[in-house]
């Protein structure tokens, strides 16, 4: 799937906070797939399920160190300043909850974090 980088923000955002409503009123922890097949009925796999991860595969750069490096979203800085994947954010937080409750709250930061903005390409199609 093709996605622009503001297509990948706004279904990002939708995505989360679907998982922390979802999470809320069914009293478990629900999943990106199930977003992804429930909600939307998706029959297209994305990378990692994530339309971040699907965005940045495809607008990685020719010799960027990862397709982490494009992720549009700011999972935040480390203590030497660089920036941090989601796997060592709130995001694995999330991933390893078990309480809906917390799961839900972790789920909803998840949707508010800001975009990063030192990796935007040029003028995407």
């Amino acid at each position: 799937m093709r996605l622009t980088r503001e297509q990948a923000l706004n279904e990002h955002r939708k995505m989360w906070n679907w998982i922390a409503d979802e999470t809320e009123k069914r009293g478990y922890k629900v999943s990106k797939r199930d977003y992804l097949y429930r909600k939307r009925g998706f029959h297209e796999i994305l990378f990692n399920d994530c339309f971040c991860c699907e965005y940045a595969l495809s607008a990685m750069k020719k010799g960027a160190d990862t397709t982490c490096s494009m992720c549009p979203i700011d999972w935040g800085i480390d203590e030497t300043g660089k920036h941090i994947t989601c796997l060592s954010s709130v995001y694995d937080k999330w991933n390893n909850a078990t309480n809906p409750i917390n799961a839900a709250q972790l789920a909803r930061q998840i949707a508010e974090l800001p975009e990063r903005t030192d990796n935007i390409l040029g003028k995407e199609k």
